[in-house]
């Protein structure tokens, strides 16, 4: 008899109250939200090439430019591989980064310097160290995949007119520079990245990346026109403009393969 009635009780919650039953914790809401951002951006795109402008700005406003090629290639479930070509300006021409990130594994990372003929791998752990004499670090600049965080859904906010999920990631790898980053992830179809706050170890606001200028290409995949970086503690700040998307070029894994790197002396 008081099984069934507790049958009763518990089937009469069910009904009346079906959203307190299935509610997710803030964990899960941020991961599932944080995860289709990440799908909707990455997953399918084949392969990509495209070039970006980076502009350095100083505290004083004066500018450094530098011109680079990037590729991209998706190796689906198991990571992304990259590759930065530096063209302009001279005395940096030729350098050329290749990065193979993993899932579950800590990522590759080799840099060809044509001054001294030689590739040089490069340890990802070192994640604090400048990408490019940027404000960027190697930790921003990395192709990170969302299973190296942990993730937790703050709030929703209306940002530049668009209403958006705030979602804190908390690194695994204890290499990380940073405690926590901050993300605004817009609730458009695209669930695109409108800036994303980074705090130091000691839970300092140090960085804002803004997003701007997005576009949609082959249908579905959304990319930025522009990166605005802003370190907080030195003033600087760094620009990036993307353009000249190409997406499923027909690259292939041995145009990412180190030897191909050593071909470049």
């Amino acid at each position: 008899m008081k099984k069934s009635i507790h049958l009763i009780i518990l089937c009469t919650v069910l009904f009346l109250f079906p959203e307190q039953v299935t509610a997710e914790t803030p964990e899960e809401k941020g991961k599932r939200i944080y995860y289709a951002s990440e799908s909707r951006r990455d997953d399918g795109y084949g392969d990509v090439q495209f070039d970006e402008t980076i502009i350095v700005i100083n505290r004083y406003g004066q500018e450094k430019r530098r011109d680079v090629k990037v590729k991209l290639m998706e190796l689906p479930g198991k990571g992304d591989m990259g590759m930065i070509t530096v063209i302009d300006p001279a005395d940096s021409k030729g350098i050329i980064s290749l990065l193979h990130t993993y899932k579950d594994e800590p990522d590759d990372m080799w840099i060809y310097i044509p001054q001294l003929r030689r590739v040089k791998r490069v340890t990802t752990q070192n994640k604090t160290a400048a990408f490019m004499g940027t404000e960027a670090t190697n930790e921003d600049s990395y192709f990170l995949e969302p299973e190296k965080f942990t993730y937790k859904w703050i709030r929703e906010e209306m940002y530049e007119g668009q209403m958006c999920d705030v979602i804190d990631r908390f690194p695994i790898e204890k290499t990380s520079g940073y405690k926590r980053q901050r993300v605004w992830i817009d609730q458009t179809e695209g669930l695109k990245w409108q800036k994303l706050e980074s705090y130091n170890l000691n839970d300092i606001h140090i960085k804002t990346v803004y997003y701007l200028g997005y576009h949609k290409y082959e249908g579905y995949f959304w990319r930025w026109d522009e990166w605005y970086f802003v370190n907080h503690q030195t003033g600087r700040s760094t620009r990036a403009l993307f353009y000249n998307w190409r997406f499923k070029t027909g690259l292939t894994k041995r145009h990412f393969s180190v030897n191909r790197l050593k071909r470049a002396r």
